[in-house]
């Protein structure tokens, strides 16, 4: 029926592509595709471009992104017509599901009559984002970015100063990982736009909006933890893309199987009824398995992990590379952080799926800024701060982390409600940020400050900062934290005259999210059981709300010792802040020794800190660290 229904001519661009396409598996790489059959008037139908083999690397390009016309374009299709790109065991299933991102969305195409529609229009642009940009605005809307912030808006003034080109090609970086993750769905795609009536055939087996075969494609399955939002995302998911980025597999976050193979064991972080990662995010790709690939994935060892992640080396072929899934699950250690950049074969997917977008990026106009973000693609990172290891401001790290925190468009508007209420008319420019993590982390993995001490390291990097505009004025701090503790102390703070004098000359006002849970704990499992204990999906909610709250504020401070504080400041050095620029101090950092939080790992700060603290009580601090 496939071969039926298309008709492929492989013009293909150079001698040395047949043999190109061979070495890939016998697909076609570059040419064009002639749709069988002509337009309403009979004439015939343009050809369709299609990518080449990308020039200097040393792996294929995916099939290109070939137009896929079906027989009959200007008449309903039967069942059989509509199915033809997929195989019978993936339509009988059961198959993975993913929940649709698209569904009721407000941008969807004037001229769309549903949900379908809409998801298979989005699919249909994938490789040509940088030349429509409203569909690349729709994409980088699901992020957690400002709608005020330079990774939004950062191409609507083509600027190309450092700071600029920077947030361009993390943005690019983001966008490839996108296309990596959509690509495959391209020819099922075009056929579900073209021909809205198949829909009724892919309803009647079960096959949601959302969901596409792909086929050919390969996975790589993780499956989250228990541990806290900020541990997930730097270890199980940030792992998992990187993983998937190398090997050129598509990421799925499933739910455990329990070994009767019937029942399934959920994500504790979420509770909706899929119990999975889409309870609260976006579906890292519409590719899909069946659950039987799933069930059948290999497991790869720790040591093959290892060199898949830090050279790039896959598992050898004759245990697990011909496997449609490989089973993953990370290891806290597993990473070699002081890499100046991920491997080799990691830099050439990034490059490769960003030239699909820069060679069909939008004209003459933007040339310059795509030939420095060219340049930049793989540049330096910023330095590292004292505290940082070095991949906290690498580019490639913020992208994978904005990838994986995509809220769906349920949690969206949640999230846009939460930030409207609390600060939706504050000036991002004179908000100074706080996040305050305490309760388990001052057991765990930290040291913890009294909110006294707090105010005083706020007021003292207000201080460092004035250029920023918060000295001499009354600063609004945004505050967020899990802890009843620290907001009750708060309050008190606020109330007492007293307790500001002590702090210094100045007067404080704060905002915070009255609808947060404040479990009391970042680990799920010492709250869950307690009779008035919020849902997994109500804590998420105020955990992601926490974050976008704290990318308003242009200067901001927090625990680097905690996972989440470091993604805030990853995010705002991302871009995604809503000021015009951003300060975050990790307080490991701090000029002030006293008010230093050190991590418990860290032996050297809680050292240096100890002499410190006896130094002043014997009173013999040099001057200059007073």
């Amino acid at each position: 029926a496939a071969a039926a229904a298309v008709a492929v001519e492989t013009n293909l661009s150079s001698s040395a592509a047949p043999a190109a396409a061979a070495k890939c598996g016998g697909g076609f790489r570059g040419g064009k595709v002639r749709p069988r059959g002509g337009g309403a008037t009979g004439a015939p139908s343009p050809l369709v471009p299609v990518l080449p083999i990308l020039p200097g690397l040393g792996t294929c390009a995916r099939p290109a992104f070939a137009g896929i016309i079906i027989r009959g374009a200007d008449r309903d299709l039967d069942a059989e017509d509509c199915l033809a790109l997929n195989s019978r065991e993936w339509l009988e299933g059961p198959r993975f599901t993913n929940e649709d991102p698209y569904s009721n969305d407000a941008n969807a195409d004037a001229d769309a009559d549903d949900a379908h529609t809409s998801a298979s229009a989005a699919l249909i642009h994938v490789p040509f984002l940088l030349r429509e940009p409203r569909w690349a605005s729709r994409i980088i809307e699901q992020t957690l970015a400002h709608s005020s912030s330079r990774f939004v808006n950062v191409w609507d003034n083509n600027r190309t100063d450092e700071a600029s080109i920077r947030v361009h090609t993390i943005r690019l970086m983001f966008l490839s990982l996108y296309v990596q993750q959509h690509l495959p769905s391209l020819k099922e795609a075009r056929l579900r736009q073209k021909h809205p009536s198949c829909r009724k055939a892919f309803e009647q087996r079960g096959v949601g909006e959302f969901d596409y075969e792909c086929p050919g494609s390969k996975y790589v399955a993780v499956y989250l933890t228990g541990n806290g939002l900020g541990n997930n995302v730097r270890t199980e998911m940030f792992q998992a893309f990187l993983a998937g980025l190398t090997s050129d597999r598509i990421v799925l976050f499933p739910t455990r199987e329990r070994s009767d193979n019937r029942t399934r064991s959920g994500w504790e972080l979420a509770s909706c009824d899929r119990s999975d990662y889409q309870c609260m995010f976006v579906p890292p790709s519409p590719c899909v398995p069946t659950l039987l690939a799933l069930r059948n994935g290999y497991r790869l060892e720790k040591a093959e992990i290892y060199n898949l992640l830090n050279s790039g080396t896959p598992p050898p072929r004759d245990s697990s590379n011909d496997n449609p899934v490989w089973i993953l699950q990370p290891h806290l250690g597993i990473l070699r952080m002081h890499r100046d950049n991920p491997p080799n074969a990691t830099l050439e997917q990034f490059r490769r799926y960003a030239e699909i977008l820069l060679d069909h990026a939008a004209g003459e106009e933007e040339e310059g800024v795509w030939r420095l973000v060219r340049r930049n693609l793989f540049s330096p990172d910023l330095p590292p701060s004292r505290h940082h290891y070095k991949s906290a401001n690498r580019k490639f790290q913020i992208a994978l982390t904005v990838y994986a925190l995509r809220p769906n468009r349920k949690t969206r508007i949640h999230l846009d409600d939460i930030v409207s209420n609390v600060g939706g008319d504050l000036n991002p420019e004179l908000l100074f940020g706080l996040p305050i993590r305490a309760s388990d982390k001052c057991i765990r993995e930290s040291e913890c400050l009294s909110f006294r001490q707090y105010m005083r390291a706020a007021s003292q990097q207000i201080l460092r900062h004035k250029e920023v505009g918060l000295w001499g004025h009354v600063p609004t701090i945004v505050l967020t934290t899990e802890s009843t503790e620290i907001v009750q102390a708060q309050r008190n703070f606020s109330d007492s005259t007293m307790l500001q004098q002590e702090v210094g000359e100045m007067n404080f006002s704060f905002v915070r999210n009255d609808e947060d849970v404040l479990p009391d704990s970042g680990w799920i499992k010492d709250w869950k059981w307690r009779k008035d204990a919020p849902t997994a999906d109500q804590n998420m909610l105020s955990v992601l709300a926490a974050v976008k709250l704290q990318l308003l504020p242009r200067l901001s401070m927090g625990n680097c010792c905690s996972n989440l504080h470091s993604i805030m400041n990853e995010l705002l050095n991302g871009g995604l802040g809503a000021a015009s620029e951003n300060h975050f101090t990790c307080m490991q950092d701090l000029d002030d020794i006293e008010l230093r939080i050190c991590c418990w790992t860290d032996a050297s700060c809680k050292k240096q800190k100890q002499n410190f603290l006896e130094q002043k009580k014997n009173r013999i601090i040099p001057t200059s660290q007073r």
